[in-house]
């Protein structure tokens, strides 16, 4: 099993919110008894529990299961991540297709989304994206294997979810730079208020006259 992140506030963390028994904990923070005994105790004020379900260590299934079950041994998920890699040379040549495919098909997707679902770079997205790439023939990436087709979808996800939050942001600044000119337009600036003591002046003056 893999190296699990924050071995002890992960494992302060399921002791505190779980009924695993110490044995289950233990195995899958690779701790001794001991250590958990200390944590128990709170032995270590400063530690902050880490939870694994919010970095993907665990799943609540999984929890559950082994709750249910303390002989078993908590499990992490199972996911295939995209790793960069270099492309097979008799794909190589299909690159500029699939950039070309998931530009005209899904717009949402920047240069850098683009790139980092088909191992590549920004620039090679950048010169198709412009045209400047010559371009046989479009091809599906997820046909081909050059990406997942689950890793594109939570892809697309995230990015629906981040749009509402990039649009106030957008708003908010629009709304600051509107009024800023507002008040800018509408403030004395040193040349109005020289003119405007210039006039004061000259009008006490003739009032003294007459």
């Amino acid at each position: 099993m893999s190296r699990v992140l924050s071995p002890k506030g992960t494992a302060l963390w399921l002791i505190q919110n779980t009924s695993l028994s110490d044995k289950q904990v233990s195995e899958f923070c690779n701790l001794s008894i001991l250590d958990l005994m200390a944590l128990r105790d709170n032995f270590n004020n400063s530690l902050r529990p880490t939870n694994p379900i919010d970095n993907e260590q665990l799943t609540w299934e999984e929890i559950q299961r082994c709750e249910a079950d303390q002989n078993l041994t908590l499990k992490k998920p199972h996911t295939e991540k995209d790793v960069r890699k270099k492309i097979p040379r008799h794909l190589q040549r299909y690159l500029p297709g699939c950039i070309k495919w998931l530009i005209s098909n899904h717009s949402d997707l920047s240069d850098a989304n683009i790139a980092f679902l088909l191992g590549t770079n920004k620039k090679k997205v950048s010169l198709v994206r412009e045209s400047q790439h010559s371009i046989t023939s479009i091809h599906n990436p997820i046909v081909l294997g050059l990406c997942r087709n689950e890793t594109l979808q939570n892809l697309l996800k995230t990015i629906t979810k981040k749009e509402p939050i990039r649009k106030r942001y957008i708003e908010k600044i629009v709304n600051e730079d509107s009024i800023s000119k507002t008040e800018e337009n509408t403030d004395f600036d040193d040349t109005d208020i020289d003119l405007f003591s210039d006039f004061e002046e000259e009008f006490d003056t003739k009032e003294e006259e007459e």
